[in-house]
């Protein structure tokens, strides 16, 4: 802070320099205020993240897992809806197809 003060006081000789030297140190205090503030926001931060983690990680010991079996089923049940519905769609393409091309002709 003395060095900005004796910075300012090269350029303005005057008693304005006292007041213009005491603003600078002010804005200089407040912007290190701003700095300190951030870095407790920042590590505010990070212990919300590391207590999330934690949180996710106590969750995920609650989870009860599928067994192989029922992941199989639930696969295969999928894959076969999938496939009904896919056969589904492709006959009223078709279906559509051929209605209008009757029209037109």
């Amino acid at each position: 802070m003395l060095k900005i003060w004796m910075y300012s006081q090269q350029f303005i000789p005057s008693e304005k320099n006292k007041k213009f030297a005491k603003k600078i140190i002010v804005c200089y205090s407040n912007i290190r205020g701003l700095n300190d503030l951030f870095k407790i926001e920042n590590k505010f931060m990070l212990n919300k993240l590391i207590q999330y983690i934690k949180d996710s990680k106590r969750e995920l010991k609650k989870v009860v897992w599928p067994t192989k079996k029922e992941v199989q089923n639930h696969t295969f049940l999928v894959i076969g809806f999938s496939l009904v519905v896919a056969f589904f769609l492709g006959m009223v393409d078709f279906g559509l197809t051929e209605l209008v091309s009757y029209i037109l002709k």
